[in-house]
C-alpha cells in the first residue's frame, strides 16, 4: 500500500512498491525525484514521520520485519516471521515513541497474543491481549493522544486503550458495543480517505512518469540532431580538405611556388 507523507517544508513524499522494490518520490513544484530505497520488499509497508525523518517498516522476502529511515538510513531487523510471529500491524506514534504491533503464539500459555514492541530505549515488548484461537483481525489507531487496539475473533470483539501512564486498559464491557461501532465507522472513513490519497498519489506518479518519458524522448531527439549536425560538419570538413588538396596540387609546386 502506497504511503503519502506531508513533510515539514510543505513537500509531499511518496513511498510506493513495484514488485520487490520500494521507491521514495519527493514531489514539489520546482523539482521532483525518485530513488530506490529497498530491493527485498514483500508486503506490509507502513510509515510515520517524526522529527524530519521518515520511518518505514515492511516484511521482506526473507520473512523479516525491517525498520528503516530516511534521509539518515538506519536499517535493522526487528523480528523474524515464523510459526510464532506473524501478522504484524502498523507503526504507531505515542508521545514521540514508536511502537510496533504484531501477533504471536505463546507456546507456554497456548494462546495467541497481540504484542506491542517499543522501538526506542530498552525496546520493551509486552502482550496487550490474548485469545485461545488465532485473532482474525485487529486494528490499531491513534487519535487525540490515545492509542486504541481492537481485536476481532469471529463475533467477539475486544477493545483496549493505552493510558497516559503507559499501561493498557480494557474498555468497559457495557461501552464496548457502542465504541466498536463508532471505531468501525472511523476506520471506514480513514480507509476511504486513504484510498483517495492513494488515487491522488497514483495520478501524481503517472504524471511524473509521463513527464519523465517526455524529457527522455526530447533528450534523445536533441542528441540525434546534435550527432547529425556533427556528422554533417565532419563530412563538410573532409570535402573542403579534399578540394584544398586538389587546388594545391594543381596550382602550386611541391616547394610552395605557384606553377
Amino acid at each position: 500500500m502506497d504511503q503519502v507523507i506531508s513533510l515539514d517544508d510543505g513537500r509531499k513524499a511518496v513511498i510506493f512498491e513495484e514488485e520487490n522494490l520500494l521507491y521514495l518520490g519527493i514531489l514539489s513544484r520546482r523539482k521532483s525525484g525518485i530513488q530506490m530505497i529497498a530491493n527485498d520488499y514483500k508486503e506490509g509497508l507502513c510509515s510515520i514521520y517524526l522529527e524530519n525523518t521518515i520511518f518505514f517498516i515492511y516484511l521482506n522476502v526473507f520473512h523479516e520485519i525491517i525498520l528503516d529511515s530516511i534521509p539518515k538510513r538506519s536499517r535493522m531487523t526487528l523480528l523474524q516471521e515464523n510459526e510464532q510471529y506473524s501478522c504484524f500491524s502498523q507503526l504507531v506514534l505515542f508521545r514521540k515513541r514508536m511502537m510496533l504491533f504484531f501477533q504471536q503464539y505463546n507456546f507456554k500459555t497456548k494462546h495467541f497474543e497481540i504484542c506491542a514492541l517499543e522501538l526506542e530505549g530498552e525496546r520493551k515488548q509486552y502482550a496487550v491481549c490474548e485469545m485461545e484461537n488465532k485473532i482474525t483481525e485487529y486494528q490499531v489507531s491513534e487519535e487525540k493522544g490515545m492509542v486504541q487496539l481492537i481485536c476481532r475473533q469471529g463475533e467477539k470483539n475486544l477493545s483496549y486503550q493505552l493510558q497516559e501512564n503507559g499501561k493498557w486498559k480494557a474498555a468497559e464491557k457495557e461501552e464496548n458495543s457502542h465504541k466498536n461501532e463508532e471505531y468501525i465507522c472511523q476506520v471506514k472513513e480513514l480507509e476511504e480517505r486513504l484510498h483517495q490519497e492513494e488515487r491522488k498519489c497514483e495520478k501524481i506518479k503517472e504524471a511524473y512518469e509521463k513527464k519523465l518519458k517526455e524529457i527522455q524522448e526530447e533528450h534523445k531527439r536533441q542528441m540525434t540532431w546534435v550527432q547529425k549536425q556533427y556528422q554533417d560538419l565532419e563530412n563538410t570538413a573532409k570535402q573542403l580538405q579534399k578540394v584544398g588538396r586538389m587546388w594545391r596540387d594543381k596550382y602550386f609546386s611541391k616547394d610552395g611556388r605557384e606553377q
